[in-house]
């Protein structure tokens, strides 16, 4: 009885109703709801009550590190990247780095073998077959014993990243409470000084760095550090499943799960060379989003329950920025005049990716940015299509063009 009083109601206030306002209305909310991630929740989240900012506690020189490397075709970074691990300010008796080689062709094999005859905490683990990152990583976790190590803190890192000195030191000290359990890096962008798709890229990370923090202080719940370089504890790791694409994801709201806390510690700073050519930079983002539609799937049960400081972060963060290509879509195709309009740029849409690289050498601010976001969204929209097409059946990958 309610129910049809309900629904009577409805359509009797429908009835009374502009059609053309309703499916305005309609096309106005799912227009904001994209502008509202990318604007205002930053604004929400710094008047939001800081409750759980990170403390660095007094030096901790007792854990033990494990960093775990996995690699393919290297051999530019390689050095530079043990290097940067071997001079870091934390004692080198209790680092242990270990590196997935995964069936790699050129000398990154030869370059972890010198190192570890002279260094014998370094320990090359060549597999074969093309595994994956995320199996590279579940084989390091239980090859080096980690599980058996509960006060251990494992550093999961890319090839190209660059330790700070104090970067492994900060990093172990952000632990000082038990439900601490996950702690991203602050990854900087060095190739924003010498490329424009670079320097966009930096801004683009030095926003997301802010709402990270925001978020680590407001209540623990980061939405995925910078899989470029974070760290956990070891009893926090869980196996990833091997087709996944984005383990950093998976490993934080995994984290949350389990009711642990993922922060944000900008004083843990590496350094890392983005691609500079935008075709590679569009590639790694359709792959991510990919992977983040993954993560979705696996993790929707929690982060649907949008009530939760765990499901309002995720959507006001993320969720609405994966979707906001399809609102965008849908908002222009609900209006019948605009329907012709939205083939058209579809079709412009190929034009306007083969002309991008050569607008984004322009140096015009406004119009490379633009152009940015424009492509930064094909890339998620392209991602969601490969996912629900299921194009991808492993997560064998290329690395993207290094330059030292």
């Amino acid at each position: 009885m309610v129910l049809c009083v309900i629904l009577g109601f409805l359509n009797f206030a429908l009835m009374k109703w502009n059609w053309h306002l309703v499916v305005m209305s309609i096309s106005v909310v799912l227009l904001i709801l994209p502008l509202y991630s990318y604007l205002l929740y930053p604004f929400i989240l710094k008047r939001l009550k800081k409750s759980y900012p990170i403390k660095v506690s007094e030096v901790d020189l007792r854990k033990r590190v494990l960093v775990f490397i996995a690699a393919y075709n290297e051999e530019k970074v390689m050095v530079q990247k043990l290097e940067s691990i071997i001079g870091s300010s934390y004692p080198t008796h209790l680092i242990n780095v270990w590196v997935g080689s995964d069936a790699s062709t050129d000398l990154t094999d030869s370059i972890v073998l010198d190192y570890s005859k002279r260094f014998p905490q370094i320990h090359l683990c060549r597999m074969e077959g093309r595994l994956g990152k995320p199996e590279i990583i579940n084989r390091l976790y239980n090859i080096s014993n980690a599980q058996n190590d509960n006060e251990a803190i494992l550093i999961l890192t890319d090839a190209n990243v660059f330790f700070e000195k104090q970067m492994i030191q900060t990093l172990v000290n952000g632990f000082h409470a038990d439900n601490v359990q996950l702690i991203g890096a602050n990854v900087i962008n060095t190739s924003a000084a010498y490329d424009n798709t670079g320097s966009l890229e930096e801004k683009y990370i030095s926003r997301e760095n802010k709402i990270k923090q925001g978020e680590s202080d407001w209540k623990g719940v980061l939405m995925g550090p910078f899989g470029a370089c974070f760290a956990m504890r070891s009893n926090a790791f869980e196996t990833i499943p091997s087709n996944f694409l984005v383990d950093d994801f998976f490993w934080c709201l995994n984290v949350l799960k389990n009711g642990g806390k993922a922060c944000f510690e900008s004083k843990a700073i590496c350094f890392e060379d983005l691609p500079g050519n935008w075709k590679e930079e569009f590639r790694r983002k359709r792959r991510i989003a990919y992977g983040n539609f993954q993560n979705l799937g696996h993790f929707k049960k929690m982060v649907l329950k949008f009530w939760t400081p765990i499901g309002f972060a995720f959507w006001s963060h993320k969720g609405l920025r994966w979707f906001g290509p399809l609102f965008v879509m849908i908002a222009f195709s609900l209006q019948p005049l605009m329907v012709f309009e939205l083939f058209l740029d579809l079709l412009c849409l190929g034009v306007l990716l083969e002309g991008i690289s050569r607008l984004l050498v322009i140096n015009r601010g406004p119009l490379r940015a633009i152009l940015y976001f424009c492509q930064m969204n094909v890339a998620v929209f392209l991602g969601m299509i490969d996912f629900l097409l299921k194009r991808r059946k492993n997560a064998n990958w290329q690395p993207t063009q290094r330059k030292v």
